[in-house]
């Protein structure tokens, strides 16, 4: 249940994106038709309860594609209903908890989960220029840069099988996810339907894909280059993280984030596992170690 009293309409509509079911208390100038338009290109059925306490009270259901087409009387308040997301696992907060609290992850507890845990993690093997998937460590500083919460739109361009766009959503964010291969998105879809979190996957490259996009709060450009980076922040989202593949373009990267008036910082993340030695319980060092290129700027206010 969410307010848009004191200006949070947009706040309204991206609880709207991300979960199934969602009362919202409207205000005169940011009602049914309002919220309708903040989520166009989303299928929704709004149930729509007008004049309340009035002798002409009503209540009205609809697809949110006709819900702006009508004139609404206040006092009214909207049930918003739809989206795909569905658990796998049973909830075993059901029958003492109401609703889904937030990051709560059904049968899986925790986040930065391991690689393994979502289907086709990274892209294809043999794609052009694909890139491994993102260790778990790296996913955890990166969703803490994000900050993502419920209320925030996330976008996460470049987002191979969706190990991040999946996590930022369990955290109760809406998540739009950008992607220019037809079998990563395919993947994604898969992977977010597993965890039960709505994430709304684009097909498409570069910045042209973006200007259609709604506003985001916190955006991860996982690739794609400089000219994606400079289109992401030219939108201004509150926190901003890229995922550069070398030194030097890191270095661009950190000058671009910058020069976009945020206070720009950045990490190389090293990490090596562990193994057991022997019958004991001793450990060694293993092989396979990655390294990762993190840069992160938030709005200097």
């Amino acid at each position: 249940m969410v307010s848009v009293h004191g200006g949070r309409l947009r706040r309204a509509a991206n609880i709207c994106r991300a979960h199934p079911k969602v009362a919202v208390l409207t205000a005169p100038g940011a009602g049914p038709a309002e919220l309708a338009l903040m989520l166009r290109g989303v299928h929704r059925t709004f149930v729509v309860c007008e004049a309340l306490g009035t002798p002409d009270e009503d209540v009205t259901v609809l697809t949110s594609d006709r819900i702006a087409d009508h004139v609404w009387r206040d006092p009214n308040v909207v049930l918003v209903i739809g989206g795909g997301a569905q658990a796998s696992a049973v909830d075993e907060a059901a029958g003492w908890l109401a609703g889904r609290p937030v990051g709560y992850p059904g049968a899986e507890r925790g986040w930065a989960l391991p690689g393994d845990a979502y289907a086709g993690a990274g892209r294809t093997e043999g794609e052009p220029g694909a890139p491994e998937a993102l260790p778990a460590h790296v996913r955890a500083l990166v969703l803490a840069r994000l900050g993502a919460r419920p209320g925030d739109l996330v976008w996460s361009v470049g987002a191979g099988s969706g190990a991040l766009a999946v996590e930022a959503a369990r955290f109760g964010a809406a998540v739009v996810a950008v992607e220019d291969s037809r079998s990563a998105c395919a993947r994604l879809t898969v992977n977010a339907r597993r965890y039960g979190v709505e994430v709304e996957t684009v097909y498409g490259s570069g910045p042209e894909v973006l200007g259609g996009l709604p506003e985001p709060d916190a955006a991860v450009v996982e690739s794609g280059g400089l000219d994606v980076v400079r289109a992401v922040l030219a939108r201004r989202p509150e926190r901003f993280v890229a995922l550069p593949r070398t030194l030097a373009e890191a270095q661009e990267v950190h000058r671009a984030i910058a020069g976009a008036g945020y206070r720009a910082d950045g990490a190389l993340l090293q990490a090596t596992p562990l193994r057991p030695v022997g019958e004991g319980d001793g450990l060694a060092l293993g092989t396979g170690g990655t390294g990762a290129l993190v840069l992160w700027g938030e709005q200097i206010v």
